[in-house]
């Protein structure tokens, strides 16, 4: 893989970032605790896996790579 391709990549997951975050104030409105905590669960999960399982790979192979995890 070419560090160009790696980065697109990255620039991609990272715009996801913003929603992530616009999204757990929404996720804390909902009044039912288990709902609340299973989608808060579920959201943590999906920034976890982006992170660990599609940046981290890209930066050991790129390490000059911006992954945000200043």
């Amino acid at each position: 893989m070419k560090y160009s391709t790696a980065k697109k990549i990255v620039d991609q997951i990272r715009k996801h970032d913003e929603v992530f975050n616009d999204l757990t104030p929404l996720l804390d409105q909902v009044e039912d605790v288990k709902l609340r905590t299973e989608l808060r669960k579920a959201s943590a999960a999906v920034v976890t896996s982006m992170y660990a399982d599609l940046l981290l790979p890209l930066k050991r192979r790129f390490p000059e790579l911006d992954i945000g995890d200043d």
